[in-house]
């Protein structure tokens, strides 16, 4: 027994070293760096997209698409191509495929990338030839996070130890963020083996200057995928019947659906619904005209949004920098500091009649914390303009 454990610290101490050693190694001088984005879910590819190309605008730099099937081996979801491989060859044209026909994934070590963007921290989203502890032994790994994170419950789970071990570059969401990272990591940023920097969140930097036509009849809900209390559970079950009816209560609205991509399947690996069930429900929408959006990304969807009703997400923070009432429905998850304030400026709804109370002003014209959200998006969010740029220049050593 003592020496199983023994012969486990010896590995653990040998493991770290060896990514260490890796992430210390120095990049090459030469005339172009080659970098590749592993696009593994178009609904937050908006979180990267204006990264990915500023790099095309960049003659100093080699940037390549490297696009994943949707794949999730905790939900068992298969790795095969979707909708997901015709999202980016309409966005951009041209990608490079990580999966051929024969199921073979793509050598990235044969391909020489300097540095290769994750679209998000999770490995288990990735074949094994391409998580991130196989790959920083070629190549530097970068991170932009996939969402402004709005709790420190999240903490764990979206900054987990065993992805940002391995990232050289960082280039998170906020200042905290870094120093959290920083933190943790502390021996190794010392060293100049990790890079955790704030330079602007790129994602948010649209929103803060999206026009609204202000009709307050688009209305979106975005409900959470996990009932995990710990994780800020979802309230789909409780309103999933009760929003179809709004239409009946506001027949001047349009309504659209935009739940988390991983919603449906996960509501059915719980037992909560069945295939069929989400198939009827699905039909349900239709035969009232409801528009149920499962992969566009936010920045294509929220244009056309003018009230947000969302369980606790990240997808919050975006909708709230358009200046556009956001109504939260609350759980026992407390936000962090900057979320926290960002409350100021939203209608916190307790319940399904605090929702539909909340639409009757709005919808009257009654939008009386529009001075606070502005108030808050001028304090704390003009800093995200030109984060795409920064970062580039940061890669490139400009």
């Amino acid at each position: 027994m003592k020496e199983n454990f023994l012969f486990k610290v010896m590995e653990s101490i040998y493991e770290n070293a060896a990514v260490l050693y890796c992430l210390k190694k120095k990049i090459a001088r030469k005339d172009r760096i080659k970098v590749a984005f592993l696009a593994t879910e178009p609904e937050s590819w908006d979180i990267v997209a204006s990264v990915y190309e500023e790099f095309g605008k960049r003659k100093e730099a080699i940037v390549d698409l490297i696009v994943v099937p949707s794949f999730d081996s905790n939900l068992n979801l298969p790795m095969e191509y979707s909708y997901e491989r015709e999202f980016f060859i309409k966005k951009y044209g041209k990608i490079i495929e990580a999966i051929d026909s024969n199921k073979n994934v793509i050598d990235l070590r044969a391909q020489k990338y300097d540095y290769i963007f994750y679209q998000d921290p999770y490995d288990m989203h990735l074949p094994t030839e391409m998580r991130s502890y196989c790959v920083v032994r070629y190549s530097k790994i970068c991170y932009i996070p996939y969402g402004f994170y709005c709790a420190d419950v999240f903490w764990e789970t979206v900054f987990n130890k065993n992805f940002f071990r391995n990232v050289y570059f960082g280039f998170m969401d906020s200042q905290t963020s870094v120093n959290e990272l920083k933190s943790k990591f502390r021996i190794s940023t010392i060293l100049g083996c990790h890079n955790f920097e704030y330079l602007g969140y790129p994602a948010l930097e649209p929103y803060l200057n999206m026009k609204s036509s202000h009709k307050n009849y688009r209305i979106c809900w975005t409900p959470r995928w996990t009932y995990d209390e710990e994780m800020g559970g979802s309230h789909f079950f409780e309103y999933k019947e009760r929003i179809i009816s709004l239409g009946e209560l506001f027949p001047q609205i349009q309504l659209t659906i935009r739940p988390h991509p991983l919603l449906f399947a996960n509501m059915v690996k719980l037992g909560l619904m069945t295939e069929k069930d989400v198939e009827n429900y699905k039909e349900e929408l239709i035969k009232k005209d409801i528009i149920l959006n499962q992969h566009d990304m936010i920045i294509d969807i929220f244009p056309n949004i003018d009230i947000l009703i969302t369980d606790i997400s990240s997808v919050m923070i975006p909708f709230f920098l358009t200046g556009r009432p956001v109504i939260y429905c609350s759980n026992n998850i407390k936000l962090n500091k900057i979320c926290s304030k960002m409350s100021e400026g939203m209608y916190i709804a307790d319940s399904w009649e605090d929702i539909i109370r909340y639409l009757n002003d709005i919808m009257k014209g009654n939008d009386y914390l529009k001075p606070k959200r502005d108030a808050i998006i001028d304090s704390e969010f003009r800093g995200h303009d030109n984060a795409a740029k920064a970062i580039v220049d940061r890669v490139l050593g400009v």
